[in-house]
């Protein structure tokens, strides 16, 4: 699935600024430059980016991080799934898109339609070129996503009435119409939604938890596992890191010592 259905977007969305090129600088920024991967995992045990791909759960950490000052607790009510609801609920507002294709923007494939996608070879290039079509409707104000339910109705109404209304006329192409049902969340939820549950970490060489040191307070991550070690007095990690919505304290008592993946710069630290 992943050759078949690459994860693809569009640079430039409904801002004039194009986000791909900021994303593309803070990439190079973070020393990916050289990278063969697109977006690697992070190693937590050696603080540096990793040869393995960055799966979705991993993402949804980085999502919940950036968004906590923002939001706080509810950060983690967001997850990489949240970045498919979108545009997946725009497309089912009108009839650019069939329902295969809408399977097809939610990183999924029917088993009628694999055969098809196998063969195309590059199914995401006519999906993007929809998308932007559907972006270009919704800044021309043809196409308005906020609009309430009766106002939705009012426009299909207006439909029916015979004459093509004004949101649905675009210059060279067939005319767009609104979805006729209610359909447009059919797949707002996914069946695979990362776990908040702790995976083991990329093998790695790793350090023992320091022995003596019972008046630290500990910090694991919800995801990796991995533990971090804070000094009396302080307000950050041992390893310079602030405590995130994805670490949560916990007790010496409640580690395994022999099986704990701790962090190497809270280590050192913590041993000097």
């Amino acid at each position: 699935k992943t050759r078949l259905l690459p994860y693809t977007a569009l640079g430039t969305f409904l801002e004039e600024h194009s986000w791909g090129s900021s994303f593309m600088e803070a990439r190079d920024a973070s020393g990916l430059a050289g990278h063969s991967l697109f977006v690697p995992s992070w190693n937590e045990v050696g603080a540096e980016w990793s040869e393995y791909p960055m799966s979705s759960g991993e993402c949804t950490c980085w999502i919940r991080e950036f968004l906590e000052d923002e939001f706080g607790p509810g950060a983690t009510e967001f997850s990489s799934h949240s970045c498919k609801a979108t545009v997946l609920t725009w497309a089912g507002m009108t009839t650019l898109f069939s329902r295969e294709e809408r399977t097809l923007l939610g990183h999924h494939i029917e088993p009628q339609t694999r055969s098809n996608v196998t063969y195309s070879r590059d199914s995401q290039i006519l999906l993007q070129h929809k998308i932007n079509k559907l972006i270009q409707l919704i800044r021309s104000g043809k196409l308005q996503p906020d609009v309430s339910r009766a106002q939705r109705l009012s426009m299909m109404i207006e439909d029916d009435s015979g004459a093509t209304p004004s949101w649905a006329r675009t210059d060279g192409d067939d005319p767009v119409e609104l979805a006729r049902s209610d359909d447009s969340e059919d797949h707002y939820m996914d069946d695979d939604m990362p776990l908040e549950s702790v995976r083991p970490n990329v093998p790695a060489a790793r350090d023992p938890v320091p022995e003596g040191v019972m008046l630290n307070k500990w910090f694991i991550h919800c995801y990796t596992g991995m533990l971090h070690g804070m000094l009396p007095d302080h307000e950050t990690l041992a390893c310079g890191r602030r405590v995130t919505i994805n670490l949560s304290e916990t007790k010496l008592d409640n580690i395994d010592l022999d099986a704990a993946t701790m962090c190497m710069q809270c280590n050192a630290v913590i041993k000097r």
